[in-house]
């Protein structure tokens, strides 16, 4: 979308606004935020009764449990206990003890990246995060209950995986991120208060990307309240937002995330944007309250009132409001009539807006019960439509809906407008008075994308083989429910927006459809596929010069379709034309045009330079960048020379006219700027050969690219045949690869065969600029499926009040996990010192074998875990093992060969001293 064209439609000053265009989540029933719509739709209540049973299985106390106040229900998320370690380098102990806040919150910020369109490795703007997390109940009654687990874990270890003061800085870290990383904590506003900041980072340039939200986990599936009259723990377990039976709220568990940028970047990016945020305020009530606890009416309508003139929104543009719906009888009134007085300010108009409060469906998130209705009414805006406020019968009797704008919505509704766009307030209240009130309006209509290649390139990649299998297939089942999308928006996606890790695969098609049929026939060997553990291994051009030119269709296709192509070609015409005076294109454009007696020669040559140096230049743009080059024949050393920076363009081309470097007057050879191969023996050629003209007019034996397979592996490089040579095999370290033109040419060859030989440079190790790809495009984001994370079990369980069963528990506390997949081969301990390290390892990483030649990086070892090995050295052998001796040869086998050498120097200096002790005493 093009930003003036934006502006024309746009009411109010979009430089001061931002645009959501991502969010990612977990709720009480709810696995994605798309399943979290589905229930806001269906009306379902996503809270768990537990039975007596269930609840005497747990570690409460059974004072509690016979207690007529306890209420045994709760808003419950599933397999907290999972996650994947391997993928974010935890090792499996340091997994264990980490809060499971930290750890989904970790999963879905990298999720959250993802849904955005963007890759946090690759993105170059700065990215904040802003985030809050609840106290953790993991830390208080799994970890700490657990007296030999506390026995192994640092205090310190113990604290960075469990305080939340980590939970923006553990993102900020593991992503890659460079913004802003603020920790936020005033309870049930903390979500609310993060999106407020992140959007004031964003709108004073502190960062160009904010990921802002909160999660709030209990370890229990018991962490009920007790009612108490006047309190907020519901009587009953249910939360009955605003009606005359409403006694307070029922606890939930759950975490939500946004992403956030200015609204102008989104725009002009192709970003998808979700909704927008016009305004946002913050204020606390001060002392001006019954209690410390108790809410305030002053500083509720202070802070609706500033954010809708922060927005500049008139209240009567505001259909809906995402109300903070505690459901108790004190607090509800309060805050109907802290809106109804702020509306007030401005219109007189009564029952026009709805009122809603996810609370009612899961329960209260605490941390995140702010992005929770956040999330909610931005998947209101996105569908249209506003969905049930639960439990609501009769009006609570202190509440007069009938004076007010408000109605409380009792239906799915359909989400109607007028003159200006759906928009709605957001209110997020907190223990203490810390308010905030959030202005959102719905997305602007996405234009369709621009013009694009009839051939797409889709790249999919994983850590492992068994989640690119389901990267896929995930991706197969999003293209055959979604057929409106855009193959090109979908290539796009998948190209910038993911990062890119050793299993990957690819294909290439016209349309989703027919990337659907090649996935579902995958027999047909139409996805290409490849383990690269290598990452950006170095590309060197191979310029076949007159062995195997371009064809002039395939030139001519790529001349009108390609504008980087195009750009170069016509800096060749106008230099031959020059010095030839003769117009290139008529070979590519007039079929006439024949033979030009003595000039056929020459033609023949520049036409062939002047198409393979366009064609190097496509490959320039879209990231592919040569740290050699090496001619196949005396034309291609022509190129080479030029392509190295040796040889001027013009110089370059006035020698291919002529036959000969000798033939051209004042031609100036300059030192190469990268390697040059040479083609007749494969050596690098030194500065001597390549500044002397005579050495390119020496007669050579013209290769082929079949005689490259005597060309020393220790080279290295994929080597990128410009011509059409159609070479494509491996040399021991070396992959060559050329755009394969079927015989049968026709007028989309051309895309398909090039974009095939940039996926193979992409699975060979190949650095790619995705972007450039797409520079004379404009693509948008799409929110295509996120990483299939290989999750595992890490809990560590809390200690059961039976003592005998405490003694039994703490006998099997430490388990151990499986010994991951690894480029080493296991080897057991060969020796005493090698035996009691494998010992350490196996314990401090919870992995259990761990072989001598096993990577400690790789194994989720870091510097914490090394001062851990070090200090248990320590008391093992008296010796202190440098840092650095961990690091630099990180395997059990090095630092045990550094204690035995330690050792026995030692000990050879006692010798040596008993002996001139001894000697001493002869004498």
């Amino acid at each position: 979308m093009d930003w003036n064209d934006f502006l024309e439609d746009y009411q109010g000053n979009p430089e001061e606004h931002i645009a959501i265009i991502g969010m990612a989540g977990r709720f009480p029933g709810a696995g994605s935020v798309d399943s979290f719509w589905e229930n806001l739709k269906e009306g379902r209540e996503s809270i768990t009764f537990f039975t007596r049973e269930q609840l005497e299985k747990t570690n409460l106390e059974k004072r509690l449990l016979n207690d007529s106040r306890f209420v045994g229900a709760d808003g419950v998320i599933e397999d907290m206990d999972m996650f994947d370690a391997e993928f974010f380098g935890f090792s499996p102990r340091e997994a264990e003890i980490t809060d499971p806040q930290h750890r989904l919150f970790l999963e879905c910020a990298w999720e959250l990246m993802e849904n955005a369109g963007y890759d946090s490795e690759h993105y170059t703007g700065r990215v904040g995060v802003y985030a809050s997390a609840n106290l953790s109940t993991y830390l208080l009654r799994n970890l700490m209950a657990n007296p030999e687990l506390r026995s192994q874990a640092t205090s310190f270890q113990t604290v960075l995986g469990n305080d939340k003061d980590f939970i923006a800085t553990r993102v900020s870290y593991k992503l890659n991120l460079k913004g802003p990383s603020v920790n936020v904590a005033t309870l049930c506003s903390s979500s609310a208060v993060a999106i407020h900041l992140a959007c004031q980072s964003l709108l004073t340039f502190q960062c160009d990307m904010a990921l802002a939200g909160a999660v709030s986990l209990q370890a229990s599936p018991n962490e009920a309240f007790f009612y108490q009259e006047g309190g907020i723990g519901s009587a009953d377990g249910h939360c009955r937002a605003f009606d005359s039976e409403a006694s307070g709220t029922v606890s939930g568990s759950g975490l939500g995330l946004v992403a956030l940028r200015r609204l102008e970047d989104a725009v002009k990016d192709g970003d998808n944007i979700l909704a927008i945020i016009r305004g946002t305020a913050l204020n606390n009530d001060g002392a001006n309250k019954m209690s410390f606890t108790a809410p305030g009416m002053e500083g509720q309508v202070g802070v609706i009132a500033e954010a809708l003139n922060l927005a500049e929104v008139a209240p009567d543009t505001v259909s809906y409001v995402e109300a903070h719906g505690m459901g108790t009888p004190l607090g509800d009134p309060m805050e109907i009539e802290a809106l109804t007085k702020a509306f007030r300010l401005s219109t007189e108009k009564k029952g026009y807006c709805a009122i809603g409060s996810v609370k009612t469906n899961i329960g209260h998130l605490v941390n995140a019960g702010g992005v929770a209705g956040l999330i909610k009414t931005v998947l209101s805006l996105k569908n249209k439509q506003i969905p049930a406020s639960l439990n609501y019968r009769s009006p609570n009797p202190r509440i007069r809906f009938e004076d007010s704008p408000f109605y409380v919505n009792t239906r799915l509704s359909e989400w109607k407008t007028g003159p200006a766009p759906r928009r709605a307030g957001v209110n997020s209240f907190g223990i203490g008075g810390t308010n905030v009130h959030m202005i959102l309006e719905e997305a602007p209509q996405n234009t369709a994308s621009g013009s694009a290649r009839q051939w797409q390139l889709l790249p999919l990649s994983a850590r492992n083989e068994e989640a690119l299998r389901q990267k896929i297939q995930n991706l197969k089942g999003c293209l055959s429910q979604e057929t409106q999308l855009n193959a090109a928006d979908v290539a796009y996606t998948l190209q910038v927006g993911r990062r890119s890790f050793p299993h990957r695969a690819f294909l290439v098609c016209r349309d989703t459809e027919e990337a659907v049929r090649i996935i579902d026939n995958s027999s047909e060997n139409k996805i290409f596929t490849c383990l690269q553990e290598n990452r950006e291994q170095p590309v060197a051009f191979l310029l076949d010069g007159l062995t195997a030119p371009l064809p002039e269709a395939f030139v001519k296709e790529l001349y009108e379709r390609e504008p980087g192509f195009k750009k170069a070609m016509d800096a060749c015409i106008s230099i031959i034309e020059d010095i030839m005076h003769y117009d290139l294109r008529k070979q590519l454009y007039d079929e006439s045009a024949g033979d030009e007696g003595n000039n056929a020669g020459s033609l023949d040559r520049v036409e062939a330079f002047a198409a393979q140096y366009a064609m190097a230049a496509l490959w320039l743009e879209w990231g592919i960048m040569p740290r050699a080059v090496m001619g196949l024949d005396w034309l291609g050393k022509c190129m080479a020379a030029c392509a190295a920076g040796s040889l001027s363009l013009e110089d370059a081309i006035a020698a291919a006219a002529a036959g000969s470097f000798g033939a051209v007057g004042g031609l100036e050879l300059k030192p190469a700027g990268i390697p040059v191969i040479s083609g007749k023996d494969g050596t690098l050629m030194g500065e001597q050969d390549i500044l002397n003209p005579e050495y390119w007019d020496s007669p050579e034996e013209t290769l082929s690219a079949g005689s490259l397979k005597t060309l020393p592996g220790s080279f290295h490089y994929i080597f990128l045949e410009i011509g059409c040579g159609r070479a494509e095999f491996q040399n021991k370290e070396n992959t060559i690869l050329s755009p394969v033109i079927p015989a049968s040419f026709d007028s989309t060859a051309s895309e398909e065969a090039l974009l095939t030989t940039l996926g193979k440079l992409w699975l060979a190790g190949a650095a790619v600029n995705w972007n450039g790809l797409h520079m004379h495009q404009h693509r948008h984001r799409l929110p295509l499926p996120t990483y299939p994370f290989q999750r595992k079990h890490f809990w560590i369980e809390p200690a059961p009040e039976n003592k005998a069963e405490v003694r039994e528990m703490q006998a099997a506390a430490l388990t151990y996990h499986e010994r991951p997949v690894l480029p080493t081969e296991y080897t057991a301990p060969r020796n005493d010192t090698e035996a009691e390290l494998a010992h350490v390892w196996q314990e401090l990483m919870g992995i259990k074998p761990i072989g001598v030649f096993d990577s400690f990086i790789q194994l989720g070892g870091h510097s914490l875990l090394a001062a851990q090995v070090i200090s248990r050295v320590r008391e093992l052998f008296q010796i202190d093992v440098p840092l650095n001796q961990i690091f630099e040869e990180p395997t059990i086998a090095n630092v045990a060969a550094y204690i035995d050498a330690v050792r026995w120097a030692a000990a050879g200096t006692e010798t040596a001293a008993a002996m001139e002790i001894r000697e001493e005493g002869e004498l």
